[in-house]
C-alpha cells in the first residue's frame, strides 16, 4: 500500500485492551504490565471516557496519600483525548497527534473502540517505511 493512501486502520493496534472506569489503578497497572502496553482506553459501560497511560498512573501514585487500590482509572485517566475513525488518513491522524501532543488516538467505529494508535505504532510505521523490503503491516 502506498504511503498517501494509508488509513489509520492499516497501522493501528486493533482490538485494544481496555479497562472500566471503576477499575482500580492497581488492576489497570497490572493489565498494562501483563499485556506489555502503555495506554488503556477507559470505558464507562460501553462509552469511551478517556485514556489511562503509564504516565498518568505514575503521576497519580506520586501524590501524597495516593493508593493504587483505592483510586480508579476513571478518576485519573486523561479525558482530553483524540478519537478517530478507522478510515481516517494516517497523515491526518499523525498531524493532529503532533499538533496537540497526543500520545495516542483511540479508534472508534459505531460507538465501539476498535483500535488504538500510539506513538509506538507511529514509530513502527515510520521504521517500516524507511526500511527497504520491510513489511509495514508485519507487527499486526
Amino acid at each position: 500500500m502506498s504511503l498517501p493512501h494509508l488509513q489509520i486502520k492499516d497501522v493501528m493496534s486493533p482490538a485494544p485492551w481496555t479497562c472500566a472506569s471503576s477499575d482500580s489503578l492497581h488492576d489497570a497497572q497490572e493489565a498494562m504490565v501483563r499485556h506489555g502496553i502503555r495506554h488503556l482506553p477507559v470505558l464507562d459501560g460501553a462509552q469511551l471516557l478517556g485514556v489511562l497511560s503509564e504516565r498518568d498512573v505514575a503521576v497519580a501514585l506520586s501524590l501524597k496519600g495516593a493508593n493504587a487500590k483505592n483510586t480508579t482509572a476513571g478518576e485519573v485517566c486523561a479525558r482530553d483525548l483524540y478519537v478517530s475513525h478507522p478510515e481516517s488518513p494516517l497523515a491526518e491522524v499523525v498531524a493532529a497527534m503532533a499538533a496537540h501532543r497526543y500520545g495516542s488516538a483511540v479508534i472508534t467505529s459505531g460507538g465501539d473502540t476498535v483500535g488504538i494508535f500510539t506513538t509506538t505504532d507511529a514509530c513502527r510505521a515510520l521504521a517500516g517505511l524507511l526500511t527497504p523490503g520491510s513489511d509495514l503491516l508485519a507487527h499486526r
